[in-house]
């Protein structure tokens, strides 16, 4: 299985899952601690200013933050049409994930949970596929253009 992923490797190299993948660990320049890890199929590589190289690669997208703003980079794999698994951290992947139903959320730190569910995906992937098709009927109310165009509408109601 192979994933991009944010670095919380260190602690899911021991669980069952940690068997399963093969990955990219891109950081966003800081040091973390993923230099202890035991899997060997991990490859750690620097900041990318265009990660869909990685990405389109991937069967699935995790991201490990602690905390969030607007996680775009949810959204971008989202639109590639990518399983995301994400932490449950303020503000972003549960609102973009609708509570689970366009991906996987988990608890912050949660290694445990990540293994199981990489375990689970892994032993039934067609399960997932639906919150892939989810994803990508629900990017529209992050479109952009649209927004404007909702946005300009509430302004013009407010002056007329």
């Amino acid at each position: 299985m192979n994933c991009l992923r944010d670095p919380t490797v260190a602690e899911m190299s021991s669980t069952e899952g940690s068997k399963l993948i093969s990955s990219h660990v891109a950081s966003d320049g800081n040091v973390y601690p993923v230099q202890t890890v035991n899997v060997k199929n991990v490859k750690i590589i620097n900041f990318q200013k265009n990660p869909f190289k990685f990405i389109t690669k991937a069967d699935l997208f995790v991201l490990s933050s602690k905390f969030e703003g607007l996680p775009n980079v949810l959204l971008e794999a989202m639109a590639l049409k990518k399983l995301v698994i994400s932490t449950n951290c303020p503000t972003g992947p549960k609102e973009i994930l609708a509570n689970g139903k366009n991906g996987v959320l988990f608890k912050i730190s949660d290694y445990k949970a990540l293994s199981k569910i990489f375990m689970k995906i892994y032993s039934n992937k067609k399960k997932f596929n639906k919150h892939i098709i989810n994803a990508n009927k629900d990017l529209k109310k992050f479109d952009f253009e649209l927004n404007c165009k909702k946005y300009l509408c509430t302004i013009n109601s407010l002056i007329n």
